[in-house]
């Protein structure tokens, strides 16, 4: 990994400290875990549509807090 990449993926790693805990939730199971959208729900303590919603949201809201 280059060092560019990698100190991007640390600032997204302190961004996401901002994200509310189900958006934080989502992106970490979805990305680090590889979870289905269905398994982070379950995870959450939400349903698959409202899984792949927070994680969307927290998608497009860590972009934005990046840029």
């Amino acid at each position: 990994m280059s060092a560019v990449i990698a100190s991007e993926a640390a600032r997204a790693r302190m961004m996401m400290e901002q994200l509310p805990e189900k958006q934080r939730l989502a992106i970490a199971f979805r990305i680090d875990e590889g979870m289905s959208f269905r398994e982070v729900g379950e995870m959450i303590g939400s349903s698959e549509s409202a899984a792949r919603v927070n994680y969307f949201h927290g998608i497009r809201r860590l972009r934005d807090l990046m840029e």
